[in-house]
């Protein structure tokens, strides 16, 4: 079967800085990926070529078999309605009540009634925990745990085969941090949708993924170093030799105390 996603020697470069360095891994559909590595790494920029916000510097990224290169901006803009995209703070609209926020998406795409429209925003709601509520509130009246649903909400609004998770648990306390986990599980177990949560919360990984890449920052890389240092399955990603993976994991300094990267 043909991999949703695939990155084919891909690089990523902003003036001097090489961000992302011959880059190359496919995502099969139905899989829960996790990318994880220290901040540098690139796993945002990650995130932005995927959905082609960014394009790659040199290589590839393909999602369902074609090249995302070669689409005009109409051809990629209906490809975006597959994908849902979860941002780190919700990136709700602050002059929309939470209805218009989670209706947007239908709206914009004009397909449904009004009434369809409100319907399917109930049922998004509920399938995030919340209650009817919360709709005409205004996100600042909302907590942080709260807002984060919200944005998961209207990432499924349009019943997307690709989610995209940037950092979902940022910023919460561990128990909102369980249930956000939780959502992000069930929503891949319910809806058979393929995800992709770059995260730095261990516990995000081992509650929900299936498979874990981590990346390193390549200016820590020797000249000939992958920058994917570990691809697996998370109770591989625990008893990794790699020195780097197990001060990730268990949150360590070492010597990076001392180093000016």
């Amino acid at each position: 079967m043909t991999p949703i996603i695939s990155l084919k020697d891909v690089w990523m470069i902003f003036g001097r800085q090489t961000t992302l360095k011959n880059l190359s891994f496919d995502v099969s559909r139905g899989q829960c990926l996790a990318v994880v590595g220290e901040s540098g790494c690139g796993k945002t920029v990650l995130l932005k070529l995927l959905i082609r916000l960014l394009r790659p510097t040199k290589g590839s990224v393909w999602f369902d078999g074609v090249d995302l290169s070669t689409y005009d901006a109409l051809e990629m803009a209906a490809v975006r309605r597959r994908y849902g995209f979860v941002f780190q703070m919700a990136a709700l609209f602050d002059s929309m009540n939470i209805e218009q926020n989670v209706a947007f998406p239908l709206v914009q795409e004009g397909k449904l009634s009004f009434s369809d429209i409100r319907d399917k925003v109930v049922e998004q709601i509920r399938a995030v925990g919340l209650t009817e509520a919360v709709l005409k509130k205004k996100p600042a009246e909302l907590s942080g745990g709260m807002r984060k649903r919200v944005g998961l909400a209207r990432a499924l609004m349009l019943d997307p085969e690709l989610i995209l998770y940037d950092e979902p648990t940022t910023g919460l306390d561990p128990i909102m941090t369980a249930v956000i986990n939780e959502l992000i599980s069930a929503t891949q177990k319910e809806r058979s949708v393929t995800s992709v949560v770059v995260t730095h919360d261990m516990t995000t990984v081992r509650h929900c993924a299936d498979r874990v890449i981590m990346l390193f920052p390549n200016a820590l890389l020797e000249p000939d170093e992958p920058q994917k240092i570990f691809d697996g399955a998370p109770t591989e990603m625990e008893h990794s030799d790699d020195p780097r993976v197990k001060q990730f994991i268990r949150g360590e300094v070492g010597e990076r105390l001392y180093m000016n990267n």
